[in-house]
């Protein structure tokens, strides 16, 4: 039995394919809907699916470095702007609001959406934890 697991994982591994670049018109429908909306016409440097074995993943880099990941189905999960900031309409208004009111010098230079938080990167270094509530719970400088 164990031997069998064993094969199977095995088999499983070898059938992944790994990073494979793609083009824009690849992307499912709703991440170049995501980036027509929020990014406009920037060009695409580089776009790049991700198969593992349970999940598949879609990384889009533009020309001026603004990274954004998205799942399977073309949502996003992460978006990192190194120069820029993150577009305010995908940053969820109560996140937003409490980011603007406890530093409203900053800006937020990228945003994360995990399973059970959101993980929110600013411009002045400073890491910030909320729940999917949107509740503050946690923070890194």
């Amino acid at each position: 039995m164990l031997m069998s697991v064993l094969m199977l994982a095995i088999a499983l591994t070898a059938r992944a394919d790994g990073d494979r670049l793609i083009d824009r018109e690849q992307l499912p429908a709703k991440a170049r809907e995501f980036l027509a909306t929020h990014f406009g016409d920037k060009a695409v440097s580089l776009a790049k699916v991700d198969r593992e074995i349970f999940d598949l993943r879609y990384e889009v880099v533009l020309v001026d470095g603004e990274k954004i990941e998205f799942t399977r189905s073309g949502e996003w999960d992460e978006v990192s702007c190194r120069y820029a900031s993150v577009p305010v309409e995908i940053i969820p208004k109560a996140i937003y609001s409490q980011i603007n009111q406890r530093y409203p010098d900053v800006v937020v230079r990228a945003i994360n959406r995990e399973f059970k938080h959101y993980e929110v990167k600013l411009s002045n270094g400073m890491e910030l934890i909320f729940d999917r509530n949107f509740r503050l719970t946690g923070y890194d400088d």
